[in-house]
Parts: C-alpha cells; sequence; structure tokens
C-alpha cells in the first residue's frame, strides 16, 4: 500500500540517505508523516527515484528517513484506529501544525451558478484569488489547517446568479509555508 500523508508508520531500518539539518529516524520508533516527495530525476542508471519522508514523533520532534526503510502501521484518519493511539497523533499534528502553518489572506470566487466559491467536482480543493495580486490558484483541503477548513469551506455570502467569475468572501486561512512561498504569497 502507497505511503500518504498522516500515515502512522514504524522504521523497520535505519536509512542510509542524508538529509542536513534532520535527525535520521530510529529503527523500530513510530512516527507520523508531515509531508513527502519523491526527487524526479531523468537518469536512467539510478533506476527508481526513492521517496523522502518527514516525520514527528509524538513529543513533535522532527526526523527523516526513506519509503523503502519504513512499514505503515495505519492512517490517522482510519476508522479502525484505537482510540488513545488517535488522541495522542492528532494532538501532535496539531502540534505541528501551529508550528509550521502561517496565515495567508485569499478570496473566493463566484462560480457560473452564482455559487459563493468554485470547488472542484470531489470538493477537496478550491480556487481562490490572494487580496494583493490576481494570480488564481487551487488549495487542496489537506494543505489548510485542520481548525480552519470548517471557515474556509463555507461561506456567509448567498447566491448572486449576476456575479458570475467575480470575487467573494475574502478569509484568512492557515497553510504550510512552503505552499505560500511557491503560490506567491510570501518572498
Amino acid at each position: 500500500m502507497a505511503l500518504r500523508q498522516f500515515d502512522i508508520v514504524r522504521v523497520t531500518r535505519k536509512t542510509r540517505a542524508k538529509f542536513k539539518d534532520l535527525e535520521k529516524a530510529l529503527k523500530d520508533d513510530v512516527y507520523m508523516i508531515t509531508s513527502m516527495y519523491t526527487p524526479s530525476t531523468t537518469w536512467k542508471s539510478f533506476g527508481v527515484p526513492t521517496t523522502k519522508l518527514f516525520l514527528i514523533d509524538k513529543n513533535n520532534k522532527k526526523f527523516f528517513t526513506t519509503d523503502t526503510c519504513v512499514e505503515r502501521v495505519c492512517n490517522l484518519y482510519d476508522y479502525a484506529i484505537d482510540p488513545s493511539l488517535y488522541s495522542d497523533w492528532i494532538q501532535s499534528k496539531k502540534k505541528w501544525m501551529e508550528e509550521e502553518y502561517v496565515p495567508v489572506m485569499v478570496q473566493h470566487k463566484y462560480n457560473n451558478a452564482g455559487f459563493p466559491m468554485i470547488a472542484s467536482r470531489d470538493n477537496q480543493a478550491y480556487l481562490v484569488k490572494p487580496i494583493h495580486n490576481e494570480n488564481n490558484f487551487w488549495i487542496n483541503v489537506s494543505q489548510i489547517h485542520d481548525d480552519d477548513i470548517k471557515l474556509f469551506t463555507t461561506s456567509s455570502f448567498p447566491v448572486d446568479r449576476e456575479k458570475k467569475d467575480m470575487p467573494a468572501e475574502a478569509v484568512t486561512v492557515r497553510v504550510p509555508l512552503w505552499f505560500a512561498k511557491g503560490k506567491g504569497l510570501f518572498d
């Protein structure tokens, strides 16, 4: 099974990979994946690139490893997760979000039917516009702080068919710093 963000994993062996500023995850310890990336490479001699995992422990200390060095225990949002395990990890996740996420102000847009926000078909991503420029972009709810999702995905504005594609409600949400920088919200 493929690894996902907020999977709880057990480290089966110590990685050989190097990463500046972070400690390697320790064998037999349990962590939660906060993010991951797979570097792209065009060199055929390297074979399949290894996915790098960024982890936190229950004390919110940051570590890293690779996907080949872990086994998935469960996902934080699995239905069968033990309630005590869930409460421990959700507290760690919230603490991590408080440290890593930054507030940004964005504005929803009216869709073609006059609804005050434009959502993807699965309602997991929303088209927004930053307050300071005209570059629209999509924000997936997985990139929004847990405490801000309800505010972000609901609107107090009424449906108005005459406001098609016009700016709607402005909201402040917290997103990861790397995401905000990538969208040009920070220098």
